[in-house]
């Protein structure tokens, strides 16, 4: 039986009801296909399901759902509320935030743009550049705002010559907007995981747009954790988290989740995630 409550946008609930450290408060977005909120695949994400079977696994805990876009949970964190957002990149413990042991393996980061852009971009090669598109003034690069990525491609991003041609779009579904913006051709490209993409494809039909490797971090898998408030609150959490985490990576439901999102096969997944240092973290960004 699944023990939480539901706490829709109220800042002073997460705050109030996180007090005690028996509690500990999900913080949700609405970010398919990590967070689903509609159908056909509510609640089907692959952070719904590992915050499930986290519940099921820490009965001595007390769960809330604090649903909230991205970047007030992160404001919310910096501002030192107790929150844990399940879907990040595992990285060193930071000013605010405290992460826990891997939780996922996601394949490298892509490129997702128009089927005939990418022909032209790809040419004779298998990959694309990140670094030649930043360089063309003429194509803008979309992201969601908040948006941040491992380190190769981050400090690419950073370093660009043209900030400008950068949308940020802000909001819900952010993701799935930014694709639709590339289908109308508003923007040219973004990057996200290869599951961002099968989403979009499931959920919306036929599109246009296609996936190709990037040169730069084609071999770069990105280690999934979750994150929580550095602070008394946070530490003793992640320190359940932790106890609870083995038996998740061999829950059967997790890992067909993981891999039909993600389009590995489960068995390649699971020998990956043994193969992997818990404790390992990517570089800042």
């Amino acid at each position: 039986m699944i023990r939480t409550m539901i706490i829709l946008g109220c800042l002073w609930c997460a705050g109030s009801q996180a007090n005690a450290d028996s509690t500990l408060v999900w913080g949700i977005n609405n970010a398919p296909p990590f967070h689903i909120m509609s159908e056909p695949f509510k609640h089907a994400g692959l952070c719904d399901v590992l915050v499930d079977e986290l519940i099921d696994r820490l009965p001595d805990l007390k769960h809330q759902r604090y649903f909230a876009p991205h970047s007030r949970i992160r404001q919310q964190v910096i501002a030192g509320e107790n929150l844990c957002f399940p879907c990040m990149i595992k990285r060193p413990p930071s000013e605010h935030w405290y992460f826990s042991d891997v939780t996922a393996l996601y394949p490298p980061h892509q490129l997702i743009a128009r089927t005939s852009a990418l022909e032209r971009w790809q040419g004779e090669e298998v990959q694309v550049s990140l670094r030649s598109l930043l360089n063309r003034k003429e194509l803008v690069f979309g992201i969601s705002a908040s948006r941040k990525f491992p380190p190769t491609i981050q400090r690419l991003i950073d370093n660009a010559p043209f900030p400008s041609t950068q949308v940020q779009l802000t909001g819900t579904e952010g993701t799935v907007r930014l694709l639709n913006q590339i289908n109308l051709d508003r923007i040219q490209y973004t990057i996200d995981y290869p599951a961002i993409f099968r989403y979009y494809t499931l959920s919306q039909g036929l599109t246009d747009l296609s996936l190709s490797p990037i040169a730069e971090n084609h071999d770069e898998w990105v280690y999934g954790a979750i994150g929580c408030t550095n602070n008394a609150w946070g530490r003793h959490v992640i320190g359940a988290i932790n106890r609870a985490i083995p038996a998740v990576l061999e829950d059967k439901t997790y890992l067909e989740n993981q891999s039909f999102w993600q389009g590995v096969p489960q068995q390649e997944l699971v020998e990956r995630l043994r193969k992997t240092d818990p404790k390992a973290t990517m570089s800042p960004p």
